[in-house]
């Protein structure tokens, strides 16, 4: 009876924390991805209208794939201590409900109570290389972009690594994105971030370091059959076309699990990037 009710506790406080991440999190809004998709009520004929797909679907799923939970971690003053001297901000220490703070002349960091997140925030002009190559603007390649957020990153947290790095460029704000893998497939759920300026300094960046508790294998559909669940409102302009690239088989965090998902990525005709979760899995 004590070992039941042990089991008990144990899957309320994972599936807790599971929908209170659901409610405290959504990398949708934060990674600029495309909104919550609407379901296009298998219109295939709109469907097509809005998408020019310009690679070869995979017609057939084979086997089961598993949906995650993300274990909810609860951080202690020690362990905020320990994780505020990897960034070297450790002092004006401040408490809250649901975070603890620190803030030097080098910045501040805040690191959450529940949710397993760092953010960490620089003040003014964050030098990794002392020289005035710094402080000029230059064009940057992607490779440097990636870089320069990874020698920040891997120097602050030791235990830092992921499988592949994205850059995007906004007005020369640079925001690089790390995806790391659960099992075979890449990993979209929580990913770590960086921004940098037109010099290749360090403004922001937020870690993620959670745990996942597997959950159960399902069957997941055809990338076919997600093709024609890609959301319908895309933008006000009802004629702009999307040429899809590519599509991938990923992990995605959504409606409270890490959950297996296709993603679809191609352009806009202005030219903007596109990108959109479809759900894999077929619940039974």
């Amino acid at each position: 009876m004590k070992r039941l009710t042990l089991a008990g506790i144990w899957i309320l406080l994972v599936f807790g924390g599971a929908v209170f991440l659901g409610l405290m999190f959504n990398p949708l809004k934060i990674y600029n991805y495309s909104g919550t998709v609407t379901r296009s009520a298998n219109d295939k004929t709109k469907v097509e209208q809005f998408y020019d797909v310009n690679f070869m679907m995979e017609k057939v799923a084979q086997g089961k794939v598993a949906n995650y939970a993300p274990r909810l971690s609860v951080v202690d003053l020690e362990q905020a201590l320990y994780f505020s001297k990897f960034f070297g901000v450790d002092r004006n220490f401040k408490e809250t409900e649901e975070f603890y703070s620190f803030e030097n002349e080098k910045g501040y960091i805040q690191i959450d109570k529940f949710g397993s997140h760092i953010r960490f925030q620089s003040k003014g002009k964050l030098e990794l290389y002392n020289n005035e190559e710094t402080q000029i603007e230059k064009v940057f390649l992607d490779e440097e972009v990636i870089g320069l957020a990874e020698e920040f990153l891997s120097h602050n947290m030791d235990f830092f690594n992921y499988e592949e790095a994205t850059v995007t460029d906004n007005d020369g704000i640079f925001t690089v994105t790390f995806i790391d893998r659960i099992g075979n497939l890449k990993n979209y759920a929580f990913p770590t971030t960086a921004t940098l300026d037109k010099s290749g300094n360090i403004l922001s960046a937020d870690f993620y370091f959670f745990n996942y508790d597997r959950l159960n294998n399902l069957p997941i559909k055809t990338m076919e059959e997600a093709f024609y669940e890609l959301p319908l409102d895309i933008n006000e302009n009802k004629n702009v076309k999307v040429d899809l690239k590519k599509c991938t088989l990923v992990y995605y965090y959504q409606k409270s699990i890490v959950e297996p998902c296709y993603l679809f990525e191609g352009e806009l005709t202005d030219g903007s990037a596109f990108k959109s979760f479809i759900s894999a899995t077929i619940y039974q």
